[in-house]
């Protein structure tokens, strides 16, 4: 109380200090702010060190989304997208390996090794009665063979441009196609690089 009344009726007033950023936590804003940023919402720290950190980190994530999108476009103009005209004059192997969908999924079901060894090299002629037909993630269409149960169905996989001539097949369709690679995965024959 005494020293209330020392300074004149009034409280002594504190300066108020800020924590300070610490070499660590600046170059982690500096290089990854979306993740350190947040430290700065810690008791201690001042508005203003608070402001700046996320307007940096606002300012890091324009950057990254203007290169993301230049990126984008760049990749657009550089790759054109095909025709079905364009599809239709590959020249098709004329030593393409011919077998069924059955014979395939009997192949790789038995004796993965010598199944590999078989149709791995070339191009694969597959005539298959269709089982199923489906999108990938990115809208690319696959078409499952039947197989000599429902755990070893052949798989072929499209490019998107092959969407619209894939949607007019239906379960049951027999179909022939060329596969330029065919891995296993536990016994299940999946093809890709597949065109009608």
């Amino acid at each position: 109380m005494s020293d209330i009344r020392a300074a004149g009726g009034r409280q002594p007033t504190r300066s108020k200090q800020h924590r300070r950023i610490g070499v660590l936590l600046g170059a982690g804003i500096a290089l990854a702010p979306i993740l350190c940023v947040w430290f700065l919402l810690r008791a201690g720290y001042s508005t203003r060190v608070r402001v700046a950190g996320f307007c940096w980190t606002l300012l890091t994530l324009l950057a990254i989304l203007a290169i993301y999108r230049t990126t984008v476009e760049a990749d657009e103009i550089a790759t054109p997208l095909r025709t079905e005209a364009e599809h239709q004059i590959v020249p098709l192997e004329e030593n393409a390996i011919k077998v069924t969908a059955l014979e395939l999924a009997n192949a790789f079901s038995g004796d993965e090794a010598a199944a590999k060894r078989r149709f791995d090299f070339g191009e694969l002629e597959i005539t298959g009665t269709v089982e199923d037909i489906s999108l990938d993630s990115f809208g690319n269409p696959s078409l499952q063979f039947q197989g000599p149960d429902e755990f070893h169905q052949p798989q072929a996989s499209f490019s998107g441009d092959y969407r619209g001539k894939i949607e007019t097949k239906a379960k049951g369709d027999i179909v022939t196609i060329r596969c330029s690679t065919v891995i296993s995965t536990a016994g299940v024959p999946r093809l890709s690089g597949c065109r009608l």
